[in-house]
């Protein structure tokens, strides 16, 4: 199954997160990885991990607050490995820990934009090509603090309870997970 299937992975550059392992999982087993991140020099080590195992690999810099940012960097993906077949958002910050009274907008609004726009702006860039082909995996990584919240968490709660409801609203011709 793994063969021409291309794959993004948001988040990935990180030495030891999900991200970096979930990438190296998927290159392992065959599939083209996309290695995106707002840290690019470490998601270019992660993809450079990557190729010298044998796989096809980029990395691609990317602000998931910034729409026109993956929206570039889809391009690049697109030109170097194909359309994306997978999509892995795995990326999040949890940078904002104060309750309500206390959280700065400008904090909240951060956080919402990473962990739940960003989401939503990968999702737009792979589903035309996803239905299109009749294939394509989501997988959206929320979190127990999107149904449990947690003291302190609010936006990063929010966010990740707004990725289940993302989820939810995916086609089922795409196979999603959450």
């Amino acid at each position: 199954m793994s063969k021409n299937k291309v794959c993004f992975v948001s988040g990935a550059a990180r030495g030891k997160g999900n991200g970096r392992a979930i990438a190296l999982s998927l290159a392992e087993k065959g599939y083209a990885v996309a290695v995106g991140d707002i840290l690019y020099e470490e998601a270019k080590s992660v993809s450079n991990e990557i190729i010298s195992k044998g796989c096809k690999s980029c990395a691609v810099k990317i602000d998931l607050s910034n729409f026109e940012s993956v929206k570039e960097g889809f391009d690049t993906i697109t030109q170097e490995l194909g359309s994306v077949d997978i999509l892995i958002n795995n990326a999040a910050i949890m940078t904002n820990m104060n309750t309500i009274s206390k959280m700065a907008p400008q904090a909240w609004d951060n956080e919402i934009k990473v962990n739940l726009s960003g989401a939503f702006y990968c999702v737009k860039q792979v589903l035309p090509s996803m239905i299109e082909n009749k294939w394509g995996r989501i997988v959206n990584i929320s979190s127990v603090a999107g149904t449990m919240g947690g003291y302190g968490q609010c936006s990063y709660s929010s966010s990740k309870a707004g990725l289940i409801g993302l989820t939810k609203q995916l086609p089922w011709k795409v196979q999603r997970s959450v």
